[in-house]
């Protein structure tokens, strides 16, 4: 059964020749006002994955009173690892993109991540406007 490992929301991701590089991890999302828009990044990791099989998964951000901010629809991948990696390797990493993300309050939200329907994990991340001297992510 498929499950996700690590979230991390971060100013850029990606992949440099088989190596995950993830720049600049944010400890808080702030934009300049609340309600602000905010784009960033969101990188996690998938294992126990099984081979040559179709998987699922949605990114959900909640709000402090539990209202999504965002929820993706199903995102489809089909996990292919290259030959000599079936017996080894059931691990990914994906990152993706989110720009212009509109946050309307303040507050502790919730990025969270259901892979198959079935397992889900969350963090808790911090969302509070941008203050001059103030930026954690400066």
């Amino acid at each position: 059964m498929a499950n996700v490992g690590f979230i991390v929301a971060s100013n850029e991701a990606f992949n440099n020749n088989g190596e995950i590089i993830i720049r600049k991890p944010l400890p808080i999302l702030n934009p300049y006002t609340i309600p602000g828009y905010f784009s960033f990044m969101v990188s996690f990791s998938m294992f126990n994955l099984s081979p040559k099989k179709d998987h699922k998964f949605i990114i959900k951000i909640i709000s402090p009173n539990g209202n999504d901010v965002i929820k993706t629809d199903n995102i489809n991948f089909r996990f292919d690892p290259q030959k000599e990696d079936i017996e080894n390797t059931h691990v990914a990493v994906i990152n993706l993109n989110f720009s212009n993300v509109l946050f309307k309050e303040t507050g502790i939200h919730k990025i969270s991540v259901t892979i198959d329907g079935e397992n889900t994990k969350e963090i808790k991340i911090p969302v509070f406007p941008h203050k001059q001297g103030g930026d954690l992510n400066g």
